[in-house]
């Protein structure tokens, strides 16, 4: 098959998803696929291919000029016809009109299927795919969720919170029902996901992470920060911010030294909280005892010269780290939130303790500390398990399955029509490209002219039936009261 794996999202970045999308990468060409990369560039202003095929390897667009537009002509329509909606929520919808124009240019014709690896990047591409192609979403996370555990966020504007939740659900929804079938890494998620966006479990396929074990051997070896000889290495893997719980680990090593001086903790990773924990760890008398790493890409090396490995998240799925550390045959401790209690066994192949409790935490990591047989043994018996459990062989079948699944089911779906009509909404005219006339994209009035190359680039290539605003989303939010 030609499989097209997708994101909205920057790409390569920190985080599970590149991890799983160079799993699935790499293990589907190596039974025969042939498997391209659609994502966003790091720089944030192109859209790009990765591609072993030199012809489309690299090839871009540039998301700018058309960005540009999108946000001019967006917010001009949602302050006159919605002017109570919050320029959070017309940003979110410009970015990700600018994503399905801009993906619009490159051809998707040639694919067998297209795999998305968010619910953006599922909605923008339903929209403007052919309609012989399949799309597959893996989902990741439930960001709705996130959003209400961010407390900076939520304390400082309750209701904006709360009526950002109601978007996100409305987006999530949408883009989990774009895709004829959805894989899942956790039943934590699964249930999530169904109970609060209505996903329904027919379409969800449970599919835990795997990983390909060679690669955690093929790492470039970067130099340890200082000699920890003699001292216990403690490692917390993971982006430096709020929900990934540093300030709750940096409270732990604080009651953790009126008891032991003998430890070293590597916070590994980067991440816009970096300056804030550093001070509070110097705050906390901590400077000593804490090292910032920042970006590692030899991860299988830190852990090899680690004893306990740390994951104190405030909410998460299943973090990869976790495999990472298994497989690796170190004890973790990690909060009991999300997907990680399908990963650890308390007191079986880990340790588990109540999410925020920094007490709870320095307690489990002096009781390791004093005991080197139970991580010892905490560590054997989890690399055991993660051995079977996280071999990326064991998903292949599962997932080429999912494939094949929604290959069939695509011959059965009937297009949905509009049924917004005129007037509505602001709305001005029924949606149809008319392909010399640039202002047929948008439904409602335009008040600039941009008649300029890429515009009429895409009058060729959008499907004949796209239109601006996505009036699924306009009514749901509508409906859901989002704009007062």
């Amino acid at each position: 098959m030609k499989i097209l794996l997708a994101t909205f999202w920057p790409f390569p970045h920190s985080g599970g998803i590149i991890t799983y999308v160079s799993v699935v990468r790499n293990t589907l060409e190596s039974q025969g696929h042939q498997v391209d990369i659609l994502a966003s560039h790091p720089d944030s202003h192109h859209l790009y291919f990765i591609s072993k095929d030199p012809k489309w390897n690299g090839k871009s667009v540039n998301k700018t000029k058309i960005r540009d537009f999108i946000d001019h002509v967006l917010n001009r329509y949602f302050n006159k016809h919605f002017p109570h909606v919050d320029p959070w929520v017309i940003w979110q919808e410009a970015e990700r009109y600018t994503f399905e124009l801009a993906a619009s240019l490159f051809d998707f014709a040639s694919y067998d299927l297209i795999h998305t690896q968010d619910v953006i990047s599922t909605r923008a591409l339903s929209r403007i795919k052919p309609r012989h192609v399949p799309i597959v979403a893996t989902v990741h996370g439930f960001y709705s969720k996130e959003l209400l555990q961010d407390e900076d966020i939520y304390n400082e504007n309750r209701r904006l919170a709360k009526k950002w939740w109601k978007y996100l659900c409305v987006k999530e929804s949408l883009g989990a029902a774009a895709a004829e079938q959805i894989i899942i890494p956790s039943q934590w998620l699964a249930k999530e996901l169904s109970k609060e966006i209505a996903i329904p479990y027919p379409r969800m396929n449970i599919i835990p992470y795997g990983i390909d074990m060679s690669s955690l051997h093929h790492q470039h070896n970067q130099p340890l920060a200082n000699d920890h000889s003699g001292k216990i290495v403690i490692s917390c893997i993971g982006r430096l911010v709020l929900l990934k719980g540093h300030e709750i680990l940096i409270n732990a090593l604080g009651l953790l030294k009126e008891q032991r001086h003998d430890f070293i903790c590597w916070m590994i990773g980067d991440g816009m909280l970096k300056t804030e924990l550093e001070v509070y760890a110097g705050q906390k008398g901590l400077s000593d005892h804490i090292i910032f790493m920042g970006e590692r890409n030899d991860v299988s090396t830190l852990l090899k010269e680690t004893d306990i490995v740390v994951v104190p998240s405030l909410h998460d799925n299943l973090p990869f780290v976790v495999i990472e550390a298994q497989l690796a045959g170190k004890p973790v401790i990690a909060s009991h939130v999300g997907g990680i209690p399908e990963m650890i066994r308390h007191r079986e192949t880990g340790l588990l303790f109540e999410k925020g409790s920094s007490v709870e935490l320095a307690e489990q990591l002096l009781e390791l500390m004093n005991n080197p047989s139970l991580r010892q043994q905490l560590g054997g018996h989890a690399q055991t398990w993660g051995m079977t459990q996280w071999n990326n062989r064991n998903i292949l079948t599962k997932t080429i399955d999912i494939y094949h699944r929604a290959l069939e089911q695509i011959q059965t779906i009937q297009p949905t029509t509009d049924t917004i009509p005129e007037g509505e909404y602001g709305l001005i005219r029924q949606p149809g490209i008319h392909r010399d006339d640039v202002e047929s994209i948008f439904r409602f009035e335009v008040d600039i002219l941009f008649y300029t190359r890429i515009w009429k680039e895409l009058l060729l290539y959008l499907p004949r039936d796209y239109s601006i605003p996505d009036t699924a989303v306009m009514k749901t939010l509508a409906n859901t009261g989002l704009p007062e």
